[in-house]
């Protein structure tokens, strides 16, 4: 070793002896400016464990240290640590408050190596035990960490200044010191103005509406606003009475301008109990918790009203008062209305009125109508609110209503029952609360509305019911699903006590072969569902029988087992008419094939007579025109005879439909139609074709088509007459024939009666009466329409619609 390095390691042992005389001195090594080495000191003095700073730079060395001991300037003891060069010494001075104030003292140490650059840092904080330098550094950290990120606003603030004015006030004038500062706001503003911001956090300055906390440091004075003034007449009470650690409510006002309710809790540390030099004042923001708090009571006081109106005797209007008094009150308004949805005349009707004098409510409001908000929820099932001038409709105006809003009341199944308004005369902002609470008393209401509606409906029911079943000529009860009755009508309870009857079964009540027969049909209907029943039973009055007609079904009740319901009607006139009808039909029928085979005899000798007569060259030309006229007659009487008769037979029912190919049926009608105009050309157009469709019908078909060609042949105007038939399917399966004219047309009126006339102007007779008859009887459909749509005179279209048969 030279002369030069012995001297220069003779003066590092007496610079480490020196430093460790003054006070702890721990050393970092470091190699290439990263932490390479730490003794237990230094550990101590920075408050981290050795592990976790192996390797760490110089600038996070000077930020711990700097955290951990409360050094002015990190800047300086960064570059200080990175330093090159000679040997150095510093002195930093610490700014942290407290009992140990100490100047913190550095000194660098340069070590010469070929490859790597060694820098030994001795690290000294006079009279500072290390054991004490450890603890306070590790809570130093940990305590200014939770105090930067605690989410709640944290002031730490010197109130000593504050205590010796209060003291001496106590000592010169004894009295209460929270009246005092209550009467005396220039009392109040010295002590106020005395308190020092010494430190805040983030949230501090978030809350103040300021970019950092520096900001709020100094006089607190400078950042209380009026609202927390009367907090700190308490607080400063408290204070006085030598309370440290308490909790008050206090109102501060927000950057934006909103009002938040926030609990402050004051807490002194012991070693400052006496001098308040110390004191820690943590804000939280209960706003929403209180505000909160106040919903719960409105929704809880709004669901007790609710259910006590619910619970109530009352009718529906008296229900929609009291629930409307108590959501006016609660939601702090004066105006309110309930209005109910009648879907017959399509308005809004009048069901309660809180607020308003007689002249200033309308009964009822159209749902069509654009001036008032209530319709307009009506229609779109959705709620307005209106707290906005611009938006003020005349009737707003009118009645000088600010704010309010109209919620639609709907069913369970989503059906509108009615819309509920609120509205007040001050101005006021609807809050997002404010609307959850409507949307949750809608529903309540909507729910209770509905139950309301079912029991008045279920009362009204039942009125009716005991009113029908008393009034019907006959047995009418209910029984339950082992045959007990449980309700009679007043022709059961005729001459007997109700309460014999109820709760018994027939068996107990009737003759054993009566009870055993009706109780076999009882449980028949209960297995399989609704039966009738026809009873012939010995009139002893009489001495013949009475018939009777019991029907019986089961009443399904949810989550219950069915009951069983059932009336009987005295049927004993409707038989006997049944009876003498159906000897009149026999008689009508035998004497109809009688007349019709006699007279159908007597006219073929007529017109045989008559067509010879006609034929006969020796005939006198002068009777001729007289002969064919008779001729004429003869073959309408001839062809009423045989409608009559066809009447007859659909009327019978007797006939059954079958699969029928109408295209041989049109053809057979064509044949019959040209037999009927010998001598007259027909200009006919037919579009349907053999094999295209399968129809159900009869033989009776062929006199439809039939009826329908002669009656266009015999309208018409001109020569020859032209007819048009066409036949398509539709989308229901069923075949349409249309039959078209050029004829003179119908009028509506004549459209609608043409098929029900016996007898037609036009002298068509009871041909379109049969046929429809006929169609009915295939349960199809025919009617007559324009051919050229709007204009009648240009013919008429009759349309058949068949029922398709599957091929």
């Amino acid at each position: 070793m030279t002369g030069g390095s012995q001297e220069r390691v003779k003066s590092w042992i007496s610079t480490i002896q020196d430093m460790r005389r003054q006070g702890q001195t721990g050393v970092i090594i470091l190699a290439d400016g990263l932490v390479a080495h730490l003794d237990e000191t230094a550990c101590s003095l920075i408050g981290r464990p050795a592990e976790s700073m192996i390797g760490a730079s110089c600038t996070d060395v000077a930020q711990w240290l700097c955290t951990t001991m409360g050094l002015q300037s990190c800047d300086q003891f960064s570059s200080f640590l990175s330093g090159l060069g000679q040997d150095d010494t510093i002195t930093i001075p610490r700014s942290v408050e407290g009992r140990n104030q100490a100047d913190v003292i550095m000194t660098r140490i340069a070590v010469k190596c070929r490859t790597t650059r060694i820098v030994i840092v001795l690290v000294s904080c006079p009279c500072l035990d290390p054991r004490l330098a450890f603890r306070a550094g590790a809570s130093s950290v940990v305590y200014r960490d939770l105090f930067e990120r605690n989410p709640a606003a944290i002031w730490e603030e010197d109130f000593s200044a504050t205590k010796l004015l209060l003291d001496r006030l106590q000592l010169e004038s004894p009295g209460n010191i929270r009246e005092r500062l209550q009467s005396n706001p220039d009392l109040l503003d010295s002590c106020v103005r005395s308190i020092r911001v010494i430190r805040a956090n983030r949230a501090a300055a978030e809350l103040q509406g300021v970019k950092s906390p520096q900001e709020l440091i100094g006089s607190l004075s400078e950042v209380l606003s009026p609202e927390g003034r009367v907090a700190m007449i308490e607080e400063l009470a408290l204070l006085a009475e030598g309370v440290r650690n308490f909790n008050i409510h206090s109102v501060v006002k927000a950057p934006d301008g909103v009002s938040r309710n926030v609990r402050l809790q004051i807490s002194v540390p012991d070693e400052f109990a006496h001098t308040l030099e110390r004191v820690l004042v943590t804000m939280y923001d209960i706003s929403d918790l209180i505000s909160l708090e106040r919903e719960l009571q409105r929704d809880s006081r709004a669901y007790a009203a609710v259910a006590e109106a619910a619970s109530s005797e009352g009718t529906l209007k008296e229900l929609c008062e009291r629930v409307l008094a108590a959501v006016v009150q609660l939601v702090d308004h004066e105006l309110g209305v309930i209005r109910r949805y009648d879907r017959v005349s399509e308005s809004l009707v009048l069901q309660a009125a809180i607020g308003f004098r007689a002249d200033e409510i309308h009964q009822a409001v159209s749902v069509n109508d654009d001036k008032h908000f209530a319709s307009e929820v009506a229609r779109t099932r959705q709620p307005k609110f209106v707290h906005d001038s611009s938006d003020y409709s005349p009737r707003m105006r009118e009645l000088g209503v600010k704010c309010a809003i109209f919620w639609p009341v709907l069913k369970a199944n989503g059906k509108l029952w009615g819309v509920l308004n609120l509205a007040t005369r001050r101005d006021r902002v609807l809050s997002e609360s404010d609307r959850r609470f409507f949307e949750i008393i809608a529903h309540l209401f909507g729910q209770v509305i509905e139950r309301k509606t079912v029991e008045e409906q279920l009362r009204e029911s039942q009125a009716i019911l005991r009113s029908f079943a008393d009034a019907t000529p006959g047995p009418v009860f209910i029984k339950d699903n082992e045959l007990r009755l449980l309700f009679i009508n007043e022709y059961m309870r005729r001459g007997v006590l109700e309460e014999t009857w109820i709760g018994k079964t027939d068996a107990q009540l009737l003759p054993a072969r009566m009870a055993q027969r009706s109780m076999a049909e009882d449980k028949e209907v209960l297995a399989h569902g609704a039966r009738s029943f026809e009873q012939m039973l010995a009139d002893e009055s009489s001495g013949g029988v009475r018939y009777f007609k019991a029907f019986k079904f089961p009443i399904h009740v949810h989550g219950r087992p069915p009951l069983l319901g059932g009336f009987s009607l005295d049927i004993t006139k409707e038989r006997m008419a049944e009876k003498r009808a159906e000897e009149a039909r026999s008689r009508a029928e035998f004497l109809l094939d009688l007349i019709g085979h006699d007279l159908n005899n007597m006219h073929q000798g007529i017109m045989t007579g008559l067509e010879l007569m006609l034929r006969s060259p020796l005939f006198p030309s002068e009777l001729r025109d007289l002969a064919e006229s008779s001729l004429s007659q003869v073959t309408r009487s001839i062809s009423l005879i045989d409608n009559v008769r066809k009447f007859a037979l659909v009327d019978r029912g007797t006939s059954h439909v079958l699969p029928v190919d109408p295209y041989d049926e049109l053809q057979a009608a064509i044949v019959l139609l040209q037999q009927s105009f010998p001598d007259q050309a027909i200009a006919l157009e037919c579009g349907v074709h053999s094999g295209e469709f399968l129809v159900l019908a009869d033989g009776l078909l062929k006199e439809v088509f039939y009826n329908l060609l002669h009656n266009a042949v015999k309208v018409s105007p001109i020569t020859p007459p032209r007819i048009r038939i066409v036949a398509s399917k539709d989308e229901a399966g069923m075949v349409e024939f249309r039959f078209e004219d050029w004829g003179p047309g119908m009028s509506d009126a004549l459209k609608s009666s043409v098929f029900t006339r016996l007898e037609l102007p036009r002298g068509s007779g009871m041909g379109l009466t049969l046929v429809k008859r006929i169609i009915d009887s295939y349960a199809g459909q025919v009617w007559a329409e324009d051919r050229v749509k709007g204009d009648p005179s240009q013919g008429t279209s009759f349309v058949v619609k068949l029922r398709q048969a599957s091929s």
